[in-house]
């Protein structure tokens, strides 16, 4: 998403562009869960690229965003007005992906080599950068002035760069989208709820067709998760698949998880599950190497919990762009200004993002019963402003008459 986001940023300056996407093609694979673009990041940038237009009937606005106790009662409700200051759209990553695809003009369009999974780079005594691939390409003897490692959570240029390791968080992730809009529940009017459980949590959104996308994530120990992580290669093991959804199926029943979600986990097909072990990575005060410069996940890789992930990537990709845009000589300074710019906002989403993941498997009486404080307050607020008028006259005139 980044990548691709970038090159529409930078595709009317006086650079000249080459995208490296691992994928064979844009169908290559599953794209994994909707994104949630807010306001100040996603939607600001697809605004600016005149794609917003272009990708909202593809969406849905979030008119209800509803938090539960593990019982599944609605604690705290949110109920922004569409397009206003604090409405997410809920988009797919494929559309997304689509659509940033459709902003490219032609020449970069034909720029974008798909099948190219970069291993890492090298830096010349010219200052010039060579790429190493996993496949055989041309493109390995080419030397480049810049280098933009888009490459998420895993990304080799980061190794490359920094080698520091990745970070459990100790969350196992198992998600999927409905094969039908059968499921039907008050908790998924208005399209997204939150449940916050003792070790679990439950993330649910609907899209306008019905269908839903559901996850949940558990605590985990080191060994639960090296049994996930060898399920990376399930897929197309039909075999496998099944066994993993009934598996999924039992801990729903056993932990008793609140309705819809033994539904949704039903309506299901095997092979549309999804397992992955949550990580992240220690933020660094510096994300460059010379012309070498990273950008979302491989800057700033996060747990989900803060919805940040694409949007960060984005606004990365926006201030990135404004900074090459104004050189074509000195790109290392632009490079630079880039990672000063962006690196305390993001540290400080990576951080959040941690404690969101640690605080979304820690429900109980005392967390259920802040949500519904706050919740109380917010209807309160949301009270016409008559009717304050009327208590405070009311209580005026008590007060006086006694």
């Amino acid at each position: 998403i980044g990548g691709i986001t970038l090159a529409n940023l930078l595709q009317t300056s006086s650079h000249s562009i080459t995208v490296f996407e691992r994928d064979p093609s844009i169908a290559a694979r599953p794209q994994g869960y909707k994104i949630g673009m807010q306001q100040q990041d996603g939607i600001a940038v697809l605004r600016k690229l005149n794609l917003l237009d272009q990708i909202a009937p593809k969406g849905r606005w979030s008119s209800s965003f509803k938090f539960c106790s593990a019982a599944g009662k609605v604690l705290m409700a949110f109920s922004p007005t569409p397009g206003s200051p604090y409405s997410n759209l809920q988009v797919g990553r494929s559309d997304l992906r689509s659509c940033l695809l459709s902003g490219l003009h032609p020449e970069v369009l034909d720029n974008i080599q798909w099948g190219s999974r970069c291993t890492g780079y090298t830096k010349l005594d010219n200052k010039k950068i060579q790429l190493q691939f996993a496949n055989e390409t041309t493109f390995s003897q080419h030397e480049w002035d810049v280098v933009v490692g888009c490459d998420g959570v895993r990304s080799p240029i980061r190794t490359t760069m920094l080698g520091d390791p990745l970070e459990s968080l100790h969350l196992i992730n198992i998600g999927g989208q409905t094969s039908s809009s059968k499921t039907k529940h008050e908790l998924l009017s208005g399209g997204v709820f939150f449940t916050s459980g003792d070790k679990y949590c439950i993330f649910c959104s609907q899209d306008t067709d019905g269908k839903t996308q559901w996850s949940i994530s558990v605590t985990s120990t080191d060994e639960e998760e090296n049994e996930s992580n060898n399920t990376r290669g399930w897929r197309g093991n039909a075999e496998k698949s099944i066994e993993l959804k009934n598996a999924i199926v039992e801990y729903v029943k056993e932990n008793k998880l609140h309705a819809p979600t033994l539904d949704l986990v039903t309506d299901t097909e095997p092979e549309n599950i999804n397992v992955r072990v949550l990580y992240d990575r220690t933020p660094v005060e510096n994300w460059q190497d010379g012309g070498v410069v990273l950008l979302g996940d491989a800057a700033h890789p996060m747990s989900p919990f803060r919805g940040k992930g694409a949007n960060g990537a984005m606004s990365d990709a926006l201030k990135l762009s404004e900074a090459l845009a104004g050189t074509t000589t000195d790109v290392e300074g632009a490079l630079s200004a880039y990672n000063a710019a962006r690196k305390e906002v993001m540290k400080r989403a990576v951080l959040e993002s941690r404690q969101g993941a640690k605080t979304a498997v820690s429900g109980g009486w005392a967390r259920d019963a802040i949500y519904y404080t706050i919740g109380c307050v917010f209807k309160l607020f949301a009270v016409p402003k008559w009717v304050w008028l009327a208590v405070v006259i009311a209580g005026g005139a008590l007060w006086w008459a006694r």
